[in-house]
């Protein structure tokens, strides 16, 4: 992951990575229910990219 994050930030991309420790890679989907907390905070931050990017002038 590292490396990726590098390669974003030396492209200037807006980019955040988070880890919701114990949760599996489709947590959001088929555990939802196990992880209901870790859910709804991805989808915030989910709105929040969208509705910071859909209000960026295009380039």
């Amino acid at each position: 992951m590292q490396n990726f994050d590098r390669a974003l930030n030396e492209a200037g991309v807006e980019h955040e990575f988070v880890t919701y420790p114990g949760a599996p890679h489709s947590f959001f989907d088929r555990k939802q229910g196990e992880f209901e907390r870790d859910c709804d905070d991805a989808w915030a931050r989910v709105l929040g990219f969208l509705d910071r990017i859909s209000s960026k002038p295009a380039a």
